[in-house]
């Protein structure tokens, strides 16, 4: 299905339901033509489904009888935009040695922001010239299923260029050997870097011919690759059905490039008189980013950009621009690319007002940002660039006349993708940072009572008073947000998820999986989370600190998302539940958490410690969806449990065990674990050891219903079906006598076993089980703050000094906890997400 998260967040209650009609009838004051180079009064365009299917004007087309009518009234159309040349997983602030410390999925989850805010800035198509780990892939992937908003993407993977070069890693010393992912020397040697890009699914080839501005310690007009291993790349690609662009800055690296046959010269900077000839003789595209001039020099500095660098800018970039002027009057054909990522993404129609100044028509510029990028595309391009019947219905709209002032594109006022409204006039939000919030009722979960008509002060993030409407005073300079019937509670908790798995991605299938993908499907299933009232996460197991980049990402309000408290890889022994025991020995398959003996596990929590989790989560026991272990069986040792446990808490971090068996359960709690995952087979002794130790119990007693229905169509192996037969029952048993012997608990669904945004569903299995309806919502605010320590101490309750995270339903979910799957507003820090049912805009 089809992402509407940014159709409702920008368009609010005048977008509902607009996410793919069945068929739409778009008028607006004009429509620029690409194509004839023309612009055309009072168009009219019918969109059915994902494509067009007739163009003309209001006059002379009609509206069909089943279409919804979009009327932009004056405003001007255009072809959705194409930058070929970006950088979709970097962001302008890390640069220089910053960059060291971004990992893949980091960069994966900016991807997933950038693409966003490009798609809203009217680009609907980039090609992505350059990403480490193949993050462009997976976030390309990830926006073709549906799960992630973003323009259409077609990608390079890493770029391929040599030893020392450009596109090698050189800011670290010899000492390192750090080796970028696409170096390759040699004819021979590019040959198989081509097909190994290929083979881990690029769109396109991306060559590093000459020296760069942004790299250390190369001329940037050096060229770096021969003709021969060019000609070797480009003939590999064009086998594979590829085009190839080629970095490219120097007089020579661009002949070279052209004689090669490579299809677009990126940067194109010194280009002589020869190269440009040769260019138009060869049909090669020259891609010249000469925007992000003005902003290197400006900012660049600042974003972290390296002295040496800065001087190879001042160097190049008027010279760039020169040669700009130059090919477009010879006749060269140009693309728009602007090299977004070294500038913000966001920004990418800045350039158009640069091409105008150094030489272009605003024809020109607009032709070469659609029917002249789409052409330069090849296959991939045959649906795009112009609006016409059989094309995409990529449209965007500006207020006035972009032909008048091209830099009207920097401020697009409607984005269609494949026939979704994305955005539609202006963002409107109430920017006050005082609000004053009433509702019906208000659940205290510190005092277990209900307080009705509650009045709620907010500044910025915090809470500063709480009280009825009748006693507190709204102040003068607050925005009124009224909820009527609603009743409030705190923002919910969940104390146990994956918030980067998803379900449908089960047994074998999960080897698929990339740390980008995983990373870039964390973005999606963290907004989907928030969406459901759960402004907190504790998230206890993520392949390749996955969820420590997205828990960064949403900190820094790149990614929009519940506040995280993260473990990073899950410890546990060889051969475990948290080992890659689904391969063969012949590929050596081991679990980055797994650790054997005292010593070891004690280094692992270090290192886990080491690369930014807050907390630790061990694998006590076998598991339900592990291959050949049973689920009761315990896997660490008292010891190895007690290592873990001391030093973790030496470092100030809690400690998750996973643990169904009963002899694993009581040795956690011996060892001192924090709280017990699962605890399915917890008897009498352990039950009265988490009452005496004080350890909690965090029982997942909704997924048993989601895998029995759903698991075998979601790829979980027979052998794990038939462990959670066996176990599923159990643990609802050990959760009611928990329950009544008084073991704190606290509410723990394991989201990503089932759909993240379904966590709301326990509430109802935890009373059916045994809880009050406030104790379940207790589980899920105040006690789940309390377990979760000094991380915890600003969340769970609606008091002064708090976070503002507040979330309201329609109902009383105290007579019906069922409320709590359908929450109506979602507040997290101040910000609201959510109200009257709909995602809403959040304040930048």
């Amino acid at each position: 299905m089809k992402s509407k998260h940014a159709v409702i967040a920008l368009c609010l209650s005048a977008l509902t339901g607009m996410a793919h009609a069945e068929t739409i009838y778009l008028t607006a004051a004009k429509m620029v033509d690409p194509v004839t180079g023309k612009v055309v009064d009072k168009p009219a365009v019918v969109i059915k489904d994902d494509k067009i299917v007739a163009v003309g004007t209001a006059g002379s087309l009609a509206a069909p009888a089943d279409a919804r009518k979009i009327d932009l009234g004056g405003e001007t159309i255009l072809p959705g935009l194409i930058d070929m040349h970006t950088h979709i997983t970097s962001n302008p602030d890390k640069a220089g040695y910053a960059r060291l410390g971004v990992s893949v999925p980091a960069q994966a989850v900016s991807g997933a922001a950038n693409a966003e805010k490009t798609l809203q800035a009217g680009f609907t198509t980039l090609r992505n010239v350059g990403a480490a780990g193949f993050a462009d892939v997976a976030l390309r992937d990830s926006i073709n299923d549906g799960e992630t908003d973003g323009p259409r993407l077609f990608v390079s993977g890493p770029p391929i260029g040599a030893t020392g070069g450009h596109c090698d890693e050189n800011l670290l010393p010899a000492s390192y050997h750090d080796r970028r992912e696409g170096v390759a020397d040699g004819p021979d040697a590019i040959r198989k870097k081509v097909r190994e890009i290929h083979k881990y699914g690029a769109d396109l080839i991306k060559l590093c011919g000459t020296g760069g501005v942004l790299s250390k310690g190369d001329s940037v007009g050096a060229q770096q690759l021969t003709l021969e291993e060019m000609k070797a790349a480009v003939d590999e690609a064009h086998m594979l059905g590829m085009k190839v662009a080629i970095h490219a800055h120097g007089t020579s690296g661009i002949a070279d490039a052209i004689r090669a046959g490579v299809d677009t010269i990126e940067h194109a900077s010194l280009a002589d008189a020869e190269g440009i000839a040769l260019a138009k003789t060869k049909g090669a595209v020259f891609d010249m980013d000469i925007y992000n001039d003005d902003f290197i020099l400006g900012q660049g500095e600042k974003m972290g950009i390296l002295p040496e660098s800065m001087a190879k800018e001042r160097m190049i970039g008027k010279a760039q621009r020169e040669t700009f002027r130059k090919a477009v009057q010879a006749g060269v054909i140009m693309t728009f690319g602007t090299d977004a990522g070294v500038y913000p993404h966001g920004d990418n129609a800045k350039q158009f007002a640069k091409m105008v100044e150094w030489g272009m028509t605003p024809m020109q510029a607009i032709q070469a940002a659609t029917v002249t990028a789409a052409k330069t595309l090849g296959h991939l391009g045959d649906d795009l660039g112009a609006i016409q019947p059989g094309k995409y219905a990529d449209i965007v709209a500006v207020d006035g006349d972009p032909i008048a002032n091209v830099a009207e594109l920097e401020h697009v006022k409607f984005v269609m993708k494949a026939g979704i409204v994305y955005r539609q006039g202006d963002r409107a939000v109430d920017r006050s940072n005082t609000i004053y919030l009433t509702a019906a009722h208000l659940i205290d979960t510190a005092g277990g009572k209900v307080i009705d008509k509650p009045a709620v002060i907010i500044k910025d993030d915090r809470i500063v008073s709480v009280g009825t409407a009748a006693s507190l005073a709204a102040p003068t300079d607050a925005r009124m947000i009224d909820l009527g019937n609603e009743t409030i509670l705190p923002g919910l908790i969940d104390m146990h998820t994956h918030i980067t798995s998803r379900p449908d991605k089960a047994g074998y299938e999960s080897l698929g999986i990339s740390f980008p993908a995983e990373a870039v499907t964390g973005v999606a299933n963290a907004r989907k989370t928030l969406q459901a009232g759960f402004t907190t996460l504790r998230n206890v197991g993520a392949d390749g600190y996955t969820d420590v980049a997205l828990r960064d990402s949403i900190n820094a309000g790149e990614s929009v998302g519940p506040r995280l408290f993260v473990s990073g890889p899950l410890i546990g022994a060889t051969g475990g539940h948290c080992d890659e025991n689904l391969l063969p020995f012949a590929y050596h398959d081991v679990g980055e958490g797994v650790a054997d003996g005292v010593t070891e596990v004690r280094a692992k929590v270090r290192e886990i410690h080491k690369y930014g989790a807050d907390l630790i989560k061990l694998c006590a026991t076998g598991g339900v969806l592990s291959k050949g272990d049973s689920v009761g069986a315990q896997q660490m040792t008292y010891e190895e449990m007690k290592a873990a446990v001391d030093e973790a808490h030496m470092l100030g971090l809690k400690v998750a065990a996973h643990a169904h068996g009963t002899s694993g359960i009581n040795d956690a709690i011996r060892a001192g674990v924090d709280t017990i995952e699962h605890a399915s087979l917890a008897d009498a002794e352990g039950i009265n050891l988490a009452k005496q130790k004080g350890a909690v119990f965090d029982m997942d007693i909704y997924n048993d219903d989601f895998i029995l229905a759903q698991g075998e169509k979601m790829g979980i192996l027979p052998e794990s079906m038939a462990k959670e037969r066996m176990i599923g029952k159990a643990q609802r048993e050990t959760f009611k006598r928990a329950v009544q012997a008084g073991v704190t608990m606290t509410f723990g669904t394991d989201a990503g076993v089932y759909p993240h945004g379904d966590n709301g569903k326990q509430f109802a299995k935890m009373v059916e089980w045994g809880m009050t309806p406030m104790q379940a919502i207790q589980a899920a605010t105040s006690t789940a703050a309390k377990v979760l320590g000094p991380l915890g101490n600003d969340l769970g309750v609606v008091a002064p000094g708090k976070y503002a995270d507040i979330v309201a339903v329609d109902g009383d979910p105290l007579a019906n906890v069922g409320e709590l799957e359908h929450v109506k507003f979602v507040m997290k820090a101040g910000v609201v997400y959510r109200q009257d049912g709909m995602a809403v805009p959040a304040k930048p």
